[in-house]
């Protein structure tokens, strides 16, 4: 997979809109996937998002931009108000589906990012008026302001993005290893700290070279470990006491960590 830097941006936009919403009838766009990344600016009003394979929900207040990812099977609604937004539908290389996996962004994106300034609604607003007001260049300069947009957007990743990491990580591991014999893993962790999956995974790639089910996976190995040497417990009773289905998953996974099976160990 090809780590996509933010100057190496280049996007196609498919789609970039600037809407006022009235407040008479609900406003919703339920469990849907689009096929590359959403960008949404909220101006006025208040929605919510929902990823319903995670159960994550994020309040998308005035202000911010809300980021939904390729393929999530989520929904979008306004939930106060009469809503006034602006919407832009990318992907963030000609030659590339993030979807695919050919890349990943680097800073990962947030999914909640609070602006603090117009700056974002005039490039949003721009954005919208070379498809309202198409010209000979509009689709270049449409590509170029969603440039500025992610360019801007990476660098309000980057100024918070070593800390949050730091302290995120710890609140996750210290959730997965109070939860061990649950089995937990990116899902999990997706829903109990309101990060996507994709996010989570690049965490603990980046800072400790494995999936957050690979982690589980050593622990669990490590803690049978114990179990058998200390305790002096059968492989089935040590299975059965970490939460694994069968003796013989339980036995596939030591021996993924150890090199060996339990019987051996």
């Amino acid at each position: 997979m090809k780590i996509l830097r933010a100057e190496d941006v280049s996007p196609v936009v498919k789609i970039a809109n600037y809407m006022v919403l009235d407040g008479v009838k609900p406003h919703s766009w339920l469990r849907r996937r689009i096929p590359d990344f959403e960008l949404i600016l909220a101006i006025r009003g208040e929605f919510e998002f929902i990823n319903h394979e995670t159960g994550e929900k994020a309040l998308h207040p005035p202000g911010s931009v809300l980021v939904i990812f390729p393929r999530e099977f989520h929904s979008y609604r306004l939930t106060s108000g009469k809503g006034f937004f602006s919407c832009i539908h990318c992907e963030l290389i000609p030659d590339g589906i993030f979807a695919d996996g050919d890349y990943s962004p680097e800073p990962f994106p947030r999914r909640i990012t609070m602006t603090g300034g117009g700056e974002f609604q005039d490039l949003f607003r721009r954005a919208a008026m070379t498809v309202a007001q198409p010209g000979r260049f509009s689709e270049e300069i449409r590509n170029t302001i969603v440039r500025e947009i992610w360019l801007r957007l990476a660098e309000k990743w980057l100024s918070s993005a070593d800390g949050e990491k730091n302290v995120r990580l710890d609140e996750m591991l210290n959730y997965l290893n109070d939860n061990l014999t649950a089995h937990p893993g990116r899902t999990a962790l997706a829903r109990k700290f309101h990060l996507t999956p994709q996010h989570i995974n690049l965490i603990f790639k980046k800072e400790l070279g494995i999936a957050p089910t690979g982690y589980v996976h050593r622990e669990l190995a490590r803690a049978g470990y114990r179990m058998l040497h200390e305790e002096g417990l059968s492989v089935k009773e040590t299975a059965d006491r970490l939460g694994f289905s069968s003796q013989f998953y339980f036995s596939r996974i030591f021996k993924s960590v150890f090199g060996i099976p339990p019987t051996s160990a």
